[in-house]
């Protein structure tokens, strides 16, 4: 057996034993304090039920990021005219700078 080998047995065997001693407290625990447990898990399943009716749509969770998060993910507004590719942007040099202000200004009718 190597030396990593008995570390790995060794923390096996140390985790089994922390485990046992933790689920024998949190046993005791739930023993004494039925009322908190009672509690707890009530609030548990009322989130759990209020995530249940809120699944949310990948269309939903893109219009939740924030510009600049945006930024990193789509392609510049300005790659595609010839005059600006050779240049790049022209006020930042850096795309995830210029999409950001795309992103945040107003629309171009």
């Amino acid at each position: 057996m190597t030396g990593e080998e008995a570390k790995r047995a060794y923390m096996r065997k140390y985790n089994k034993n922390r485990r046992d001693k933790l689920n024998e407290y949190n046993k005791e625990w739930r023993r004494k304090n039925p009322d908190k447990v009672k509690e707890y898990e009530k609030r548990y399943w009322e989130r759990k039920a209020q995530l249940m009716g809120k699944s949310i749509t990948n269309l939903e969770r893109i219009r939740k990021m924030p510009a600049a998060k945006l930024a990193e993910i789509i392609m510049c507004p300005y790659d595609g005219e010839p005059d600006i590719v050779l240049n790049r942007c022209p006020q930042y040099r850096d795309c995830v700078k210029c999409i950001t202000a795309w992103l945040e200004s107003e629309e171009e009718q």
